[in-house]
């Protein structure tokens, strides 16, 4: 992987971008109302409807001694612009997250600023894998591009708070997922039904493939308590335990309206909603 002539090599996450995210990411949760779990997914079309059960994470402080206290748990997608479900010509919206309070895009586009460096790195990771997508992955991106700090191939994420999964194909998606989770927790391995095969799927490991088509899913995990170092760290941050899985994904009903459209596409026309003759 290359950049700015420089050869990097990196078997994952750097290991300093991932606690700054960890505390950008719940404060984003702190701010954005997490989806209901169990709500129907457009990405999961043949998903087991029992992936989330509605119940509260509960964690006894970061030391493992204090009292009992519960936090929300779900996902939230984020996307700048995708068609409604079952209007796939109609001109594309923000995802829920964005219209959820009157300054859902600021705290959004600040979890983007936090992120710059991973992105950069999945990104760099796709160019790698992926050769032959790249051209199509960015020339949509280009075109769909609204915040400053998005940067990379991707168009949306999801994140997944502190909840379990069952398996699941994600056959919404059209290019390859990234896929990594951070926090404090053991177990939680990714599992590849369709190749019988169960991979570490640690803080910063990141899983890269095709998930439209092969199911997977992510084992059981609990928390574990901290070192005494990473535990100050997180009081200082007023951030608690357990485990977060951040996917990247390019939806395809998305991509169908931003194929050929040139960059900026967006903006100018608000996902579609104004026409211009040339």
């Amino acid at each position: 992987m290359r950049a700015r002539k420089e050869r990097l090599y990196h078997n994952g996450i750097p290991e300093r971008c991932i606690f700054p995210y960890q505390v950008a990411t719940q404060t984003l949760a702190s701010f954005i109302p997490l989806e209901k779990l169990g709500m129907k997914s457009k990405r999961h079309g043949r998903l087991d409807p029992e992936l989330q059960r509605a119940h509260y994470f509960y964690h006894q402080g970061v030391d493992g001694n204090g009292s009992p206290q519960g936090e929300p748990i779900g996902t939230l997608h984020l996307c700048r612009g995708w068609p409604q479900l079952g209007h796939p010509t109609e001109p594309m919206t923000p995802s829920g997250a964005h219209a959820s309070r009157a300054d859902a895009f600021q705290h959004i586009e600040r979890w983007h600023r936090a992120r710059v460096e991973i992105a950069v790195v999945l990104d760099m990771m796709f160019e790698h894998e992926y050769p032959d997508q790249l051209s199509f992955f960015r020339k949509a991106h280009r075109a769909a591009q609204w915040y400053e700090y998005e940067v990379g191939g991707y168009h949306a994420e999801v994140i997944v708070y502190k909840c379990f999964s069952k398996s699941h194909v994600d056959d919404g998606d059209k290019f390859p997922t990234a896929t990594w989770p951070c926090g404090s927790f053991t177990g939680g391995y990714m599992e590849v039904l369709d190749l019988s095969a169960r991979f570490a799927y640690f803080p910063g490991h990141v899983v890269l493939g095709w998930t439209a088509f092969l199911f997977h899913r992510v084992s059981d995990w609990e928390v574990v308590c901290p070192s005494e170092d990473v535990q100050k760290r997180m009081s200082a941050h007023r951030v608690t335990p357990g485990r977060i899985s951040s996917v990247s994904f390019f939806p395809t009903p998305a991509y169908k309206q931003l194929y050929g459209k040139a960059a900026g596409w967006a903006k100018d026309t608000q996902w579609g909603k104004l026409q211009f003759e040339e």
